[in-house]
């Protein structure tokens, strides 16, 4: 967490845009294909995809 946490600190200290989500941006999975079945971690990626399509449109205003 405190690599994460430095690299978000480097990029908000540039003045860069971040994009959150509900929490951990993160999916498991030991086997290809095992990610699919982390309906949490799957539902957070929806959510930061949603996210950041909101995100570059109000950019592109």
């Amino acid at each position: 967490m405190n690599t994460v946490n430095t690299m978000n600190n480097v990029m908000l200290f540039r003045e860069m845009f971040l994009v959150g989500s509900t929490y951990w941006n993160m999916v498991y999975g030991k086997d290809i294909g095992d990610v699919l079945k982390d309906d949490e971690g799957m539902a957070n990626m929806r959510n930061i995809g949603q996210n950041m399509a909101w995100h570059i449109k109000q950019l592109w205003k």
